[in-house]
C-alpha cells in the first residue's frame, strides 16, 4: 500500500471567514504600491513578502497522511496529529462533492475541503 500525502482545509464558516480576510490584507498590496504611495519602498516589500509566507504556511500547514488504512490529520499551528482508522466502526466517512465528511460517534462532524484529485484518492482508500 502506497502512502499519499494530500492536503485539506477545513469546510467551515469561520475557516471561509478567514480566506476572505486574508484575502483583503493581500489585496492591500497591489493598492499601496499603485494608490497611496505611487512607489515601491522597503516597508511595502516587507509587508508584501510577510503575506506570501503566510498565504503558504496557511496553504501547506494543513495535511493528510494516509498509510496502512489508517489518515492522519496533521495540524502544524497547533501541533496536533488525530488519527482515524478505516476499520474503526465508530468513525464514518462520506463525501459531498469535494468535501470530507468525518463522523465520530460523541464528536463533532469535521468538514475537510480538499481538490478533486485528494478527494479521488481517498474514495479509492476508503473502497479499496
Amino acid at each position: 500500500m502506497k502512502n499519499y500525502k494530500v492536503y485539506y482545509q477545513p469546510a467551515s464558516d469561520g475557516s471561509k471567514t478567514a480566506w476572505l480576510l486574508t484575502f483583503c490584507l493581500f489585496m492591500i498590496s497591489p493598492i499601496w504600491a499603485s494608490e497611496l504611495f505611487y512607489n515601491l519602498n522597503g516597508l511595502w516589500l516587507l509587508y508584501t513578502v510577510a503575506l506570501v509566507f503566510y498565504l503558504a504556511y496557511r496553504l501547506s500547514a494543513r495535511y493528510i497522511v494516509l498509510r496502512d488504512k489508517v489518515m492522519y490529520l496533521h495540524q502544524l499551528r497547533f501541533w496536533r496529529v488525530e488519527e482515524y482508522s478505516f476499520s474503526n466502526e465508530k468513525v464514518h466517512f462520506s463525501f459531498e462533492k469535494r468535501t470530507l465528511v468525518i463522523e465520530q460517534d460523541g464528536h463533532k462532524q469535521r468538514r475537510l475541503f480538499m481538490t478533486k484529485k485528494a478527494c479521488q484518492q481517498l474514495k479509492e482508500e476508503l473502497n479499496g
